[in-house]
C-alpha cells in the first residue's frame, strides 16, 4: 500500500511539473457573457482612433487612455444598438459608466484591429 502511494505521488508530481513546463503561465479567462467576450477580444487587438474620434475626445477633454483603459474595460455594450452581425467588421456601441451612461463610444471590431469611430456625451 505504501509503495503504491509513493509511485502515485511521484507520478502526480512529475505530471504537474511537465504540464506546467509545457503550458506555462498562460493568460486564461472564461467569459460566458457576450459583453465580456467582445471586450476581451477587443483587448487582444490593436486599437486605432479615427480622426473624428480624436477631435471628439479633445472637445470632451478626454484622453485616448481613458477610452482604452477605462471605457473598453468597464463599459456596457448595448447589443440592440449595435450591429454585431455585420461582415466583415461588426459595429458596437458601448456605454460608460454602466449605470449612469454618461459617455458612449462607437467602435468597429475587425480581424486585425479595433477602430474607435466616435466618442460622445450621452444626452439622455
Amino acid at each position: 500500500m505504501g509503495r503504491r502511494l509513493r509511485f502515485y505521488s511521484l507520478g502526480l508530481i512529475l505530471g504537474v511539473i511537465i504540464v506546467f513546463l509545457m503550458f506555462g503561465n498562460r493568460d486564461f479567462s472564461c467569459n460566458v457573457m457576450p459583453n465580456q467576450r467582445v471586450l476581451t477580444e477587443v483587448h487582444t487587438k490593436k486599437i486605432e482612433f479615427s480622426k473624428q474620434s480624436i477631435k471628439q475626445l479633445n472637445e470632451l477633454s478626454l484622453s485616448e487612455k481613458f477610452v482604452t483603459d477605462t471605457v473598453l474595460y468597464d463599459g456596457d455594450i448595448n447589443f440592440s444598438e449595435s450591429n454585431a452581425q455585420k461582415e466583415p467588421c461588426p459595429d458596437y456601441k458601448i456605454y460608460y459608466p454602466e449605470k449612469e451612461k454618461k459617455y458612449y463610444v462607437l467602435f468597429t471590431k475587425c480581424k486585425e484591429n479595433v477602430i474607435i469611430d466616435g466618442v460622445f456625451l450621452n444626452q439622455k
